[in-house]
């Protein structure tokens, strides 16, 4: 991820000063990321663990959305793997693809009780390439 990019969204994050408590907040979340228009583009499931100071963890699992363009520049959020990023006074940042310099998407939106809702970003070396809206619901 490029360095401003990262600091950008790790700023919107670190406005809160205090550990939040993240009672409620269980896994596992069925994520929905969306296009520009709003149809489904990849679809799957979050497990998301947040500590006492407000670290979350977990992994992640998504596919291409049924009928979706599988042509849509999505970045690196379909296929599996960890994820790593904070709770702050309602808001979660959730970075997909931890450890990356390049190539990373994120996640922030507002948690809700069991309603995650905000925006998804693709960001390469050059900054953020594409976005869009997403969901993850705990049912």
């Amino acid at each position: 991820m490029n360095s401003a990019a990262l600091l950008t969204c790790l700023a919107l994050v670190a406005c809160a000063s205090s550990a939040e408590n993240a009672g409620g907040l269980e896994s596992p979340y069925q994520y929905t990321a969306r296009g520009a228009g709003g149809d489904a583009l990849v679809i799957g499931q979050l497990t998301l663990t947040v500590t006492d100071d407000s670290v979350v963890s977990g992994s992640w699992s998504t596919r291409w959305a049924l009928g979706a363009d599988t042509t849509s520049e999505v970045g690196p959020q379909v296929g599996h793997g960890t994820l790593a990023g904070t709770l702050r006074q309602g808001t979660l940042f959730i970075d997909l693809t931890p450890g990356n310099a390049d190539n990373n998407a994120v996640l922030l939106g507002s948690w809700t009780g069991s309603t995650v809702a905000g925006t998804w970003t693709w960001i390469t070396i050059s900054g953020p390439r594409t976005t869009g809206a997403f969901t993850a619901v705990n049912p």
